[in-house]
Parts: structure tokens; sequence; C-alpha cells
């Protein structure tokens, strides 16, 4: 997953870690750091990169919140 975060051109760093869910027991959480002079809307940067994780990855992945740094 983290992979497929930081091929994104605003995106430095990544890192996915688990988060409990009680549902599915673990869900992943990513977290992105952009470059110092990038701007994007943290919103739709977070849509962008979940629909990403979505179409590579796959659903199973679950990805649904991303953390902006």
């Amino acid at each position: 997953m983290e992979e497929t975060l930081i091929d994104h051109p605003d995106i430095v760093e990544a890192a996915v870690v688990a988060r409990i869910d009680e549902l599915k027991g673990e869900v992943p959480v990513g977290f992105v750091v952009l470059y110092p002079e990038s701007n994007p809307d943290p919103k739709e940067l977070e849509a962008f990169l979940v629909k990403k994780i979505r179409k590579e990855i796959g659903p199973i992945a679950c990805l649904k919140k991303v953390m902006i740094l």
C-alpha cells in the first residue's frame, strides 16, 4: 500500500499501519508526508488515495482513512 500511496506526485513518504476495528479486527490507516511546496486539498487527496488503493490493490485492502502530515 505504501508504494501505491507514494506514487502520487505530492507525496514524499508514506506508511500504513493497522487500526483495531470491531467488525473486521484490523483495518489499514495511511499516513502521508507531502513535499513542502505541495498544497493539495486534504479531502480531495484522501478521496483520491482511497480510490487509488481500491483500484490498484482491491477493495479487500479497505483503506478508508489517510492522515496527511
